[in-house]
Formats: structure tokens, C-alpha cells, sequence
């Protein structure tokens, strides 16, 4: 799991700086709604980027590092299917 976790933070993290930031999970949040054919007006990925970040931001700094990235995932199992949709 946590191979995995790391392979769909390098996808987040666009920049590579080892860190995610609330714009870069809104561009691929929005793009995998787009992709699933879901509608942004019901939860937008703004919102669903907020929601997640309130959970996993351990400090509070507004940015994802890899390790509360992975550890938040697998502490919070739905986010999971919010991170990445297309599980097996």
C-alpha cells in the first residue's frame, strides 16, 4: 500500500518538490472528476481538496509532505477511493 501511496503523491506532486500543495490536488482532483464524468457542483474538487487537507495537514502548513500524505491515506481508508478511484 504505501508503494502505491508513494507512486500517486509523485503524480500529485507536480512541481517535485516533495511536498503537495492545495493547487496541485485541485488540478488532478478535477481532472479524475472529469475523467469519471462527476459533476463539480455537488462537491467541488475546491471543496473535497479542503476536506481532505483538514484531515491530513498534520501541521497545518497548508502543504501535504510525502509522509502525511501516505500515513494520512492509510489512517483515513476512504480517502483512498478520493486520492486515487481507480483501486482494483
Amino acid at each position: 500500500m504505501r508503494q502505491k501511496l508513494d507512486y500517486v503523491f509523485s503524480i500529485y506532486d507536480k512541481d517535485k518538490n516533495n511536498s503537495i500543495d492545495r493547487k496541485e490536488m485541485i488540478g488532478v482532483i478535477s481532472a479524475m472528476y472529469d475523467l469519471l464524468g462527476k459533476s463539480k457542483e455537488d462537491y467541488s474538487p475546491e471543496r473535497c481538496v479542503e476536506d481532505i487537507f483538514s484531515l491530513i495537514d498534520v501541521n497545518k502548513d497548508r502543504s501535504l509532505t510525502k509522509d502525511e500524505f501516505i500515513d494520512g491515506v492509510m489512517k483515513n481508508p476512504y480517502l483512498s477511493d478520493i486520492i486515487s478511484p481507480f483501486n482494483e
